[in-house]
């Protein structure tokens, strides 16, 4: 009952620390703090990691990279190309592709669920869709802050920020997100073809919204690339938060 009071009912084996995984070892060397304290700790330390390494390697990319004699010309080829064969139609599906993982979808799916979570007092849960999300923004709009880089020359089909091209925060929160899911719902499967149906959406979802945001001028392949491992970083961090944070409520 001391469990579930502070954690929810976890009936999530995804959730669940190993008996020798990385997640218990750190659990059992934390304090036994309310686990809303492990928590609140623990995301920010990720967050503050994660925003280091991704600022580190966008400083990097774009400094010694990025300026390479022919690199950018090489970056820049397949968003030229796409570009130059837009069509209304292609323009329309593209628009879709992107708000996938857009600023509307996103936070919808998160709320839903985060609410339905709270409700059921299924905390642990809550906590671990909200903290993927919340280290993949809040690293992607502190990233931006630091690493100017151009987004790429032809006409964009959306107003935001020119200097915010690295990395791609929506191809990142599409892996933060439906990966996430897909580790949570197959986590409790039985049957494998259901399992291979989910994880086969889930991993489809991030090159289409990829594509979809060369296709738009937002950004280029190596910024697609950085946001996809961003986005499994992001999503490592908050499972193994969650799981070290369900080790240390059971202390």
């Amino acid at each position: 009952p001391h469990l579930r009071a502070h954690t929810g009912s976890s009936a999530v084996p995804a959730l669940e620390a190993g008996s020798s995984s990385n997640s218990r070892s750190i659990g059992e060397k934390l304090p036994a703090w309310h686990p809303a304290a492990i928590y609140g700790v623990g995301l920010l330390s990720c967050y503050l990691a994660l925003a280091a390494v991704t600022i580190f390697v966008g400083l990097a990319i774009t400094g010694w990279i990025v300026p390479l004699d022919g690199f950018q010309s090489f970056d820049s080829r397949p968003v030229q190309w796409m570009a130059d064969h837009r069509t209304p139609f292609l323009d329309s599906l593209s628009l879709i592709g992107s708000e996938l993982a857009g600023g509307f979808v996103i936070p919808t799916l998160i709320a839903v669920v985060v609410i339905i979570s709270a409700l059921q007092r299924r905390w642990l849960l809550a906590g671990f869709v909200l903290a993927a999300i919340l280290l993949e923004s809040a690293t992607y709009r502190t990233t931006v802050f630091f690493v100017e880089r151009d987004r790429p020359h032809v006409e964009r089909l959306e107003g935001l920020p020119v200097d915010a091209s690295f990395p791609s925060g929506h191809v990142a929160a599409s892996i933060a997100l439906y990966s996430g899911f897909a580790l949570l719902l197959t986590s409790r499967m039985t049957s494998t073809r259901a399992k291979a149906l989910v994880w086969a959406a889930a991993l489809a979802i991030p090159p289409i919204v990829a594509v979809s945001r060369m296709y738009r001028g937002m950004h280029h392949p190596l910024d697609t690339l950085a946001g996809v491992l961003m986005g499994v970083a992001a999503l490592t961090l908050a499972l193994l938060l969650a799981r070290t944070t369900r080790v240390v409520a059971r202390k």
